[in-house]
């Protein structure tokens, strides 16, 4: 569960990107902030911007391991798909469980027929909103962001916000317009890792390098390529 704290929050607009700020009184760790699998967000960036955090009290030496990043390049993105992280019991990645086949009665005996394959853990904008936020009410958790909370769903439809490490991903030099794909670090809008769609060497959700296209698109073909006759393991509709 995500804490709510008083924010003060100042906005500088700037000749490219707006930056904002912000102040922290509560622990600002992994543990505490980011709980969950985490889900993969594909979709459009429409705003770009830096945002700094201001811890108003220091880490304690125990949690400096799972202290998060201050300083951020927040993007709020048109969310084309979004679905929830899978993980095996060793907490390695696994792609999104996938729905293809449905049971159907002709004559005496039952058999499998194949349909079209589907994420069987797609996320709606009101679920991604919940996972990420707390609530349906706004993308952006209570107190984070009074200024991205106007500019996120419902109040923009389908938009929600993503706060990836500055330091990390500020060489990208990411643009409006530009399709990505997120994956956030657990129930959170703060960003583990980010791609460009489209890009030689996308990673996938398991973390290998293939072509770019939408994982969506890849997890359907490669299912579709699997012979007819499988064994009923659970994670069929």
């Amino acid at each position: 569960t995500i804490k709510t704290v008083r924010m003060a929050e100042k906005v500088k607009p700037g000749q490219r990107n707006m930056s904002t700020s912000c102040e922290w009184s509560s622990s600002w760790s992994k543990k505490e902030l980011c709980p969950g699998p985490g889900v993969i967000i594909e979709g459009t960036i429409k705003t770009v911007r830096m945002h700094s955090v201001f811890l108003r009290s220091a880490p304690s030496v125990h949690s400096q391991d799972e202290q998060l990043p201050t300083r951020y390049i927040a993007l709020i993105v048109d969310v084309d798909m979004a679905c929830r992280r899978n993980f095996d019991a060793n907490g390695n990645e696994k792609p999104p469980k996938m729905s293809k086949m449905k049971m159907a009665t002709k004559g005496y005996l039952p058999h499998w027929d194949r349909v079209d394959s589907s994420l069987a853990e797609k996320l709606t904008i009101d679920e991604l909103s919940t996972t990420l936020a707390g609530s349906p009410a706004c993308a952006v958790p209570p107190g984070w962001s009074d200024t991205s909370a106007k500019k996120v769903h419902p109040t923009v439809p389908n938009a929600a916000e993503v706060w990836m490490e500055a330091e990390k991903y500020k060489h990208m030099d990411l643009k409006v317009g530009e399709a990505v794909r997120i994956k956030t670090s657990g129930n959170s809008i703060i960003g583990e890792s980010l791609a460009r769609m489209g890009e030689q060497h996308v990673p996938t959700v398991g973390g290998d390098p293939k072509l770019g296209q939408s994982w969506t698109s890849k997890i359907v073909a490669n299912k579709e390529e699997e012979p007819e006759e499988e064994e009923d393991n659970g994670e069929w509709d």
